[in-house]
């Protein structure tokens, strides 16, 4: 008798990038990275999005970059156009936004929390 081939499959995206933290929920992933220096984050960002792209690679799966963006969370804002950086995945920049919808909550860059409070308002 034979046996049908199963295929286990693992999802080892939090293993993919070293110092790093990924949070995974549904088809939602999120890369979180801390620096006190702004040059640096952006550097630690794109060597990151480096060794993610690796992992969608050998994994079979895509990235949308249209649904793709980034957010500076901080006191201390310095317009990443002063420094000369960017955030790209394949040659392909990604968008900054100032607020994110994550797992239903809307969070700032300043962490005011107001775009968060008037959604739930209006509801």
């Amino acid at each position: 008798m034979t046996y049908p081939l199963a295929r286990v499959y693992i999802n080892d995206i939090c293993d993919a990038i070293p110092d790093a933290k990924i949070k995974h929920f549904a088809d939602d992933s999120n890369l979180f990275l801390y620096d006190t220096n702004l040059t640096n984050l952006y550097r630690r960002a794109n060597q990151s999005l480096i060794h993610l792209s690796k992992w969608f690679l050998a994994n079979r799966l895509s990235l949308s970059i249209d649904k793709t963006c980034y957010s500076i969370f901080g006191r201390q804002h310095i317009d990443s156009s002063a420094l000369n950086v960017q955030v790209e995945i394949n040659g392909e920049p990604i968008k900054k936004i100032e607020c994110c919808k994550y797992l239903g909550i809307y969070i700032d860059s300043n962490l005011s929390w107001q775009k968060n409070i008037d959604y739930v308002y209006e509801k």
